[in-house]
């Protein structure tokens, strides 16, 4: 039944977006067969739940004219798996305070607007997506991914998603270091320190004092090689220590002007929407 499984998972690749199958589908394994009943193992709760209620009858179709016509189909989140530990919080515990860059009330960087939550946000077939994947970030459920590119015209929702991320991880666990900044903020804090001899600061900043990084409009960064250059270290040494990343943009990487391949491909790395 393996076998019959993997094949209809390949039938299956081939009438989804690739992202909807690598997220929903190929994460699928199939556990076991007893009588009439055939078992496959989702990844957790909100993984299965979400099969159950969009690709359920895709998936019972496909078994069906594999010839399993009269069996029960059913879906279980696999055992689970321990979650990484949120990494120290020292020596940088506190946030580094940079010249000419306010302070606030977040265990982090940038206000986060608690109006912009899952819970208020319209979901409809256009975005439903964008608004799976991204809760998925903030539970801990996008297994295999640890950054998320959202990519939609200005006005559509990317600020409320990326700022519901930040709120939902935040309620869960207050001490996590969320930092919520636009590519703007990025390059201009990244001058100030600059000027002010504390580049050093700034990099540490970012590299070791955050654990979700959600970055917005990177369409800013076109043209600007230096920041590209910084921004990509960054995204090395947090994707290296498995952190959290969240960009936005309404342009994708790939067609923005004067922007590195390297850094292009380091956003597209994860899932994007």
């Amino acid at each position: 039944m393996k076998s019959t499984w993997d094949e209809i998972k390949n039938q299956i690749r081939s009438e989804l977006p690739k992202n909807s199958f690598s997220l929903w589908i190929n994460t699928i394994s199939f556990l076991e067969k007893k009588d009439k009943t055939v078992v496959l193992g989702c990844p957790n709760k909100f993984s299965r739940n979400w099969v159950l209620e969009n690709y359920f009858n895709l998936i019972q179709e496909k078994l069906h004219a594999a010839g399993a016509l009269h069996v029960n189909l059913v879906l279980q989140p696999k055992l689970p798996i321990k979650k990484r530990p949120v990494s120290s919080f020292s020596p940088y515990n506190e946030q580094l305070k940079l010249p000419n860059i306010p302070g606030n009330g977040n265990n982090g960087k940038g206000r986060l607007n608690s109006n912009f939550t899952f819970d208020r946000f319209v979901v409809g077939r256009s975005n439903e997506f964008a608004y799976s994947a991204s809760k998925a970030l903030a539970n801990g459920d996008a297994w295999n991914y640890h950054s998320l590119l959202m990519l939609a015209n200005t006005g559509l929702g990317k600020s409320h998603l990326s700022q519901a991320v930040g709120n939902a991880i935040l309620k869960e666990n207050p001490r996590i270091r969320v930092f919520y900044v636009t590519a703007e903020d990025f390059t201009n804090e990244m001058i100030s320190s600059l000027k002010n001899n504390r580049i050093d600061e700034f990099k540490n900043n970012y590299r070791r004092a955050c654990d979700v990084l959600l970055l917005e409009e990177i369409h800013f960064l076109s043209g600007k090689e230096k920041t590209q250059v910084e921004l990509g270290y960054t995204l090395d040494t947090l994707a290296n220590d498995n952190k959290k990343i969240l960009f936005t943009s309404s342009i994708p990487p790939k067609d923005i002007p004067r922007m590195s391949k390297g850094l292009s491909s380091r956003i597209c790395s994860g899932l994007f929407t």
